[in-house]
């Protein structure tokens, strides 16, 4: 009997984990987002759906959700969330992500440029950090298609481009 009841917490754990961790079907909204629980239920709904995993649109938006994940650092799923958009993780990771100083960013002129499974994504990025002034720059990064089809970012190319922010 007390095995049944300690399997039985077990598996209820683990769905509720498994549960909030659930994510969007939407790969750009983050947990933290405030519409995340609203495109999630319309979405399950069948009210509405996004682009197709691969879709060209998505390498340059996973540039948005490293800074998004970086903006967030402290928030519980920060780190799963960096890791879904990233590639190429330094040795001391998730420290670059821990010490994250962004307290707000902006990426405009984007311009993504594929090549089958690679390619760059070029965009001028306005980083807030805490405690400093804001860095800004033309940013160039590569990114690349996992097996899955999801777009992600190189990380050593992005810690390459803006070191203050990513190292």
């Amino acid at each position: 009997m007390r095995v049944l009841l300690i399997a039985t917490i077990v598996l209820v754990v683990a769905a509720t984990a498994a549960a909030q961790q659930a994510l969007s079907p939407f790969e750009d909204v983050p947990p933290w987002h405030w519409a995340f629980d609203a495109v999630r239920s319309l979405a399950e709904r069948g009210v509405v759906q996004g682009f197709p995993k691969n879709h060209p649109e998505l390498a340059g938006n996973a540039v948005t959700q490293v800074y998004e994940a970086f903006a967030h650092a402290t928030h519980t799923s920060a780190r799963g969330w960096a890791e879904s958009f990233l590639t190429n993780l330094p040795s001391d990771w998730p420290r670059p992500l821990e010490r994250s100083r962004v307290t707000g960013y902006g990426i405009t002129d984007r311009e993504v440029r594929l090549q089958g499974a690679r390619g760059t994504v070029t965009y001028l990025a306005v980083v807030n950090l805490r405690g400093a002034n804001a860095v800004s720059g033309r940013v160039t990064v590569t990114v690349v298609r996992d097996e899955a089809g999801r777009w992600r970012v190189d990380y050593a190319t992005l810690a390459a481009a803006q070191p203050a922010i990513f190292r």
